[in-house]
């Protein structure tokens, strides 16, 4: 259903929601109007510090130039509204307690008032996780909005919208024609800070959604502005706009699922990456020239499963009619994070190509790649557990690379099957309890702890 202004209310639209309709906030369904509105405002701004040089006839020509430009602009942002929902929605049931959690944070920042905004109550809560239900769409819509205000706020009284690390995202705001023929009166413009921080949020937030920020910065005990500055890093570091567009490339194809889930993964390859900047608070993304020639090098350097999976992937991805390369870039999400860590070694021991080989040998051959799989499907039932999973699946990552470091300060030539051999006693006691989980046919937290405990004895 769409629209509706008035012809439903909010409880409505929950209820509908709860009983297998799909609906927006009637907030949400008319955005690009308000949008489009503040795009307005913000150029009327602009110019009304150019009176002295652009006269009113120059000013209503480049307004009736750049209509195309701002219609995209808007209708580019709303497409990644509402994309996020429906990324959302695909986890809504097993995120509750996040929900629950943020909807608290929220009250405390911002004002939220479930009652006023029809949200659900914690007893209401317990009673949808009992019966596998999540939060709604409209509910989500709602959380969507408080999130972004409250984003907005922190950033705002931050240092992000005055450094020129950001600039771009300011410009990227205005029109392709007022940015080439006044960036000197947009670099002055009244609201630049408001605006570099509503475009901050927005982007965040429609990427990621309402508790992406909240949960990393409970889990990692930093504030929300320092998961901020590690997002923009992680996009540009990865070149995450060019894998975005490409998934958006396939709506023609009608494969709306395979979307949602490839922004799923990107998501959670996402997180890793975020951590990882937090762990390396002063790396530069000029320590990650090459990575995507490294990227392109990773199917050569796979093995064992991990090959065999992502062959799987990448053919039925291409059944699907989609093209090569984005068929390769989705089946290689995944591998993402791990390319800071083989970059990082490989600039240390001056060899990317041969640090790379030995990881993904090492993950292979030892079965790392199989648990840090299983810590990822982890069921969590609070966020407790959910922050001890992220915390797991990030562990797993720095004992993969310390046991990479030694294979190359141990052996010549990096021979993972020589360093196995040297240590044949240690790891011949893991390889049983990697066995013992695979037959119980599920994971848990308990059992991938132990199972990484077991790993650490051999750094």
């Amino acid at each position: 259903a769409e629209g509706a202004n008035l012809g439903m209310t909010q409880r409505a639209r929950i209820e509908f929601s709860l009983k297998g309709g799909r609906i927006n906030t009637d907030a949400i369904d008319n955005s690009a109007g308000v949008d489009c509105s503040d795009h307005e405002v913000n150029l009327k701004i602009l110019f009304s510090t150019l009176t002295n040089t652009v006269s009113r006839n120059e000013r209503n020509e480049l307004l009736k130039k750049m209509t195309d430009d701002v219609a995209q602009l808007v209708l580019a942002d709303n497409y990644r509204q509402t994309q996020v929902l429906t990324i959302l929605e695909a986890t809504k049931s097993s995120d509750i307690h996040t929900y629950q959690s943020l909807m608290r944070s929220l009250e405390a920042d911002v004002g939220l008032d479930r009652a006023l905004e029809a949200l659900p109550d914690d007893e209401t809560l317990e009673q949808r996780r009992a019966r596998s239900q999540g939060i709604t769409r409209p509910e989500l819509s709602i959380l969507l909005a408080y999130s972004k205000i409250a984003l907005y706020e922190k950033i705002l009284k931050s240092a992000l919208p005055d450094s020129s690390y950001y600039l771009p995202w300011f410009y990227g705001y205005f029109p392709k024609i007022i940015q080439e023929k006044f960036p000197k009166a947009m670099s002055v413009h009244p609201l630049r800070r408001e605006i570099t921080a509503t475009v901050l949020a927005n982007e965040v937030i429609n990427r990621v959604g309402p508790a992406f920020i909240y949960e990393i910065s409970q889990t990692c005990g930093v504030n929300d502005v320092e998961v901020v500055k590690a997002f923009f890093l992680a996009c540009e570091v990865l070149e995450l706009k060019k894998l975005w567009d490409q998934i958006d490339s396939l709506d023609p194809l009608m494969v709306a699922d395979i979307q949602t889930q490839a922004l799923l993964d990107v998501n959670q390859s996402l997180e890793q990456i975020i951590l990882w900047f937090l762990r390396h608070p002063d790396i530069k993304p000029s320590n990650f020239t090459g990575l995507h020639i490294l990227l392109s090098q990773v199917p050569d350097k796979l093995q064992g499963e991990q090959h065999h999976i992502f062959n799987l992937r990448r053919q039925g991805f291409i059944h699907l009619g989609i093209s090569e390369d984005i068929a390769q870039s989705l089946s290689l999400i995944p591998f993402l994070p791990a390319l800071l860590d083989i970059m990082v070694l490989g600039k240390k021991h001056h060899n990317l190509k041969a640090i790379a080989q030995t990881y993904f040998a090492l993950r292979s051959k030892i079965g790392l790649d199989w648990l840090a799989v299983q810590a990822t499907q982890i069921h969590v039932d609070s966020e407790w557990q959910r922050s001890a999973r992220t915390i797991l699946i990030d562990d797993l990552a720095q004992v993969q690379v310390k046991l990479t470091n030694r294979v190359v300060m141990e052996t010549q030539d990096n021979d993972v099957e020589a360093w196995m051999h040297k240590h044949k006693d240690s790891i011949h006691r893991i390889h049983p309890i990697l066995s013992n989980i695979k037959s119980t046919g599920h994971s848990d937290l308990g059992m991938i702890s132990y199972a990484m405990r077991q790993l650490e004895r051999l750094v």
